[in-house]
């Protein structure tokens, strides 16, 4: 197999793990050639790989271009007509996310377009995106041109090219005929972050780990090898490392008689500002600053190291390196409990430690270095997992498979963008409307479930945000059978997950009613025991100073959020454990159109049982109305979750259908409400044959709202664009009629914001 891998530099000052996966394939026998995105710099390549050299791969058969070459790939590209149209999708999603994103991803294509024609007949078996950020890009669009007909992969790893600044990623995946990536974390994130076409990304999920030549990595974990006392840390000296919270958890130790050193290898942005905090410390000549060493002189600090520590404050590294090099050379590890490292260190084979938790981490340092004999064994089993998981030539030989198993189904070639979704009649429907039944109409105990196909509904139920409430609802049927190996896997790291949003939630809420904030969280306590990785809090204060109050009991980093979040005044923080948090600001409604329902919702909520938080949340009317608004004028999905929610206030007896009326009528959401509950009456009718609104009190909200009615889907979908226009059109006359000429202009600029974003919506699930 010949395969075109396509790289955002190299060679590059560190490249260890890509080159160590091209020698893995090499070794499996496939042809390579790197295309990378950066310009050649030759001072590059004394740091590369020795298993990597020229021997290995001839630098003919790495490629690079200069600018003036790009920019004759320019003039070709757009004399393309599919050039031309993927640069406009692509440049419209880079848009989104600033100046520097659209400039590299400007960058990028012409460099594509260029290669397209060069290699267009080079024989190509298959086309890698090795990151699935910019130079996925490229990938994409060089296959679109060039290369069409055979397959495409896309290789996804970490805050690079999956947590951060997505890119045109959602079209790249669905584009891709296997998604790549280097942990089981991954797998999760990926179907959360896109549950609404989880069914069409995760049967071409395959996880492969970076491996490791183990016959470089000698193992001798011995308290007799290296000193008692010595703590390293490697990595980019930058802030979401967490090297500071090391120099204060060193310390604590300290302070407690501890006698450590700790050796930083790595340079970075922060080394000024951790020197002065360790001189601040009094930790004085027991902080070391190594610099950046090559990766021999790396490891050998690793295996003299008394113990490795990679404190990560939250999401960014999938499962880092150095984690897995430590356990290799037989050096425990302590590290945060957060993306990939769990998958490694679980089991004794390391210990986890909360993000951003000084004292957890100082105690786990104290008790590591306390304990010769622990650190022995817990050496030995991460060897042992290392040997079974990290292998470099076992893991090359299982991808090669993988890439040379792929074939591009016929059709599908050089295909536009968007296509439109065909009507849905496939097993994901089925299953989709099967995991909602079992949530909202628990069988009886004589319900059979051997019929089902669990990895069809265990992928419905993670996609819809359900996946512990419907593994909750097995179990209770059949207490005494367990669920399949993968379904209970799942359901156990989700409800890990559940309980760090709860932990976060009760912070957040103990700071708002110690500051006097009238707040309440939305869409975010109805789903427990599921949670979303997003935390929506609406705080009555119009301020974004209130923020920082709010959010200074727990370690939340400002970032740049949707174009609709920035014109509501939505303020969007990442938190530990790879959590979003938005915090709306006395508004609500896609651009902050509602100011009086806002106000009723933080008036009227209460308190709502979240397993051992109590936050505030909205009565089951104002969740209702909320839902109704984020279904319409969002993103269009199947979300068990919600649907269960709001079902469950329709059902229940404390919904105030007076006042439900009575605020879709002043706040001029009647039309918006009308056709939610209308979609809601059709959905639990297709799932229990019985009604779950009454005659009248629909008609009451239907009225003027026939012609809407038939764009329903009869397989349980949302209304499609035309009707949600309709109902925009009807809501926003609604509003001019009540006088409300403040939300009128927000309304008024949702077309704009619409087709700004276009190119980043989800299809209609």
């Amino acid at each position: 197999m010949k395969l075109a891998v396509f790289t955002s530099r190299y060679p590059a000052q560190v490249a260890t793990f890509f080159e160590r996966d091209m020698r893995a394939l090499l070794e499996a026998g496939v042809e390579i050639d790197i295309f990378s995105v950066a310009p050649l710099d030759t001072s590059l390549w004394k740091h590369s790989l020795a298993l990597l050299g020229p021997d290995q791969l001839p630098r003919d058969r790495i490629h690079h271009l200069t600018l003036a070459e790009s920019r004759a790939g320019l003039g070709k590209g757009l004399r393309d007509r599919i050039a031309r149209r993927d640069a406009i999708a692509i440049l419209a999603s880079a848009a989104r996310y600033g100046a520097i994103p659209f400039a590299k991803t400007a960058y990028v294509l012409p460099k594509a377009w260029m290669w397209a024609e060069r290699f267009a007949d080079a024989g190509y078996d298959h086309v890698l995106a090795y990151w699935g950020n910019y130079a996925g890009t490229c990938a994409y669009a060089f296959h679109r041109l060039a290369t069409p007909h055979v397959p495409f992969s896309i290789w996804l790893h970490a805050g690079t090219d999956l947590y951060f600044r997505r890119v045109f990623l959602r079209e790249k995946l669905l584009y891709a005929d296997n998604i790549i990536t280097c942990c089981e974390f991954n797998v999760q994130y990926i179907a959360q972050e896109f549950g609404d076409i989880a069914g069409q990304l995760t049967p071409k999920i395959h996880v492969s780990h970076h491996g490791l030549d183990l016959t470089t990595f000698p193992c001798d974990p011995s308290p007799a090898a290296r000193p008692s006392n010595r703590v390293i840390a490697v990595g980019r000296l930058a802030h979401d490392k967490g090297y500071d919270d090391l120099l204060r958890a060193a310390h604590v130790a300290v302070g407690q008689g501890v006698d450590l050193v700790v050796e930083l290898i790595g340079d970075g942005p922060e080394q000024k500002p951790l020197a002065a905090l360790a001189a601040q410390l009094g930790l004085g000549d027991r902080v070391q600053f190594r610099g950046w060493l090559p990766f021999a002189q790396v490891r050998t600090a690793m295996a003299q190291a008394t113990v490795l520590v990679h404190p990560s404050t939250g999401l960014g590294d999938g499962l880092p390196n150095v984690v897995r090099e430590a356990m290799a050379v037989g050096t425990p590890v302590i590290a945060s409990d957060v993306a990939g490292i769990p998958d490694a260190l679980r089991d004794g084979c390391g210990v986890l430690v909360p993000p951003r938790d000084v004292q957890a981490l100082a105690r786990a340092i104290v008790s590591t270095l306390a304990d010769p004999a622990e650190r022995m064994a817990m050496a030995a089993r991460a060897r042992a997992r290392v040997e079974e998981r990290y292998d470099l030539w076992r893991n090359g030989t299982r991808l090669a498979q993988v890439l040379q198993a792929s074939s591009r189904p016929s059709g599908r070639g050089p295909l536009p963008l968007r296509q439109p979704v065909a009507a849905e009649t496939s097993p994901r429907r089925f299953y989709d409307l099967i995991a909602l039944d079992l949530i909202v109409n628990p069988p009886s105990s004589t319900f059979d479930p051997d019929h089902l196909d669990w990895s069809e509904l265990r992928q419905a139920a993670e996609r819809g945000g359900a996946l512990v409430r419907v593994a909750d609802v097995l179990k209770g049927i059949t207490p005494d059978a367990d669920l399949p190996p993968r379904f209970g896997e799942a359901t156990a790291q989700a409800c890990r997950r559940s309980q760090q949003v709860v932990e976060l939630v009760d912070q957040l809420s103990t700071a708002c009613t110690e500051r006097g904030v009238a707040h309440a969280f939305i869409r975010t306590a109805e789903s427990y025991p599921d949670t979303s990785r997003t935390i929506d809090l609406l705080v009555g204060d119009p301020s974004f100073a209130v923020d920082r109050e709010i959010t200074r009991a727990i370690h939340a980093v400002r970032r740049r959020g949707a174009l609709h979040h920035r014109l509501a005044g939505v303020g969007s923080y990442t938190l530990p454990y790879g959590n979003r948090l938005l915090i709306r600001h006395g508004r609500l409604g896609r651009l902050g159109e509602h100011a009086r329902l806002a106000r009723l919702v933080v008036e009227r909520a209460r308190t709502r049982r979240m397993g051992t938080a109590t936050p505030l949340a909205p009565t089951p009317a104002d969740h209702v109305l909320i839902l109704a608004l984020h279904q319409l004028y969002t993103r269009p999905e199947f979300r068990l979750s919600d649907l269960h929610g709001a079902i469950a206030a329709l059902r229940g007896p404390d919904l105030d259908w007076d006042y439900l009326f009575a605020t879709a009528l002043s706040t001029a959401t009647v039309p918006s409400v009308g056709c939610y509950l209308q979609y809601l009456h059709r959905v639990y009718e297709a799932v229990s044959g019985r009604a779950l609104v009454r005659d009248e009190m629909l008609n009451r909200f239907m009225t003027g709202l026939s012609r809407t009615g038939p764009a329903l889907a009869r397989d349980a979908r949302f209304p499609r664009t035309w009707s949600a226009a309709r109902l925009y059109v009807q809501n926003l006359r609604a509003t001019l009629e009540s006088g409300r000429w403040h939300s009128a202009v927000r309304l008024s600029l949702m077309p704009l914001v619409a087709a700004l974003t276009a190119g980043t919506r989800r299809s209609v699930a």
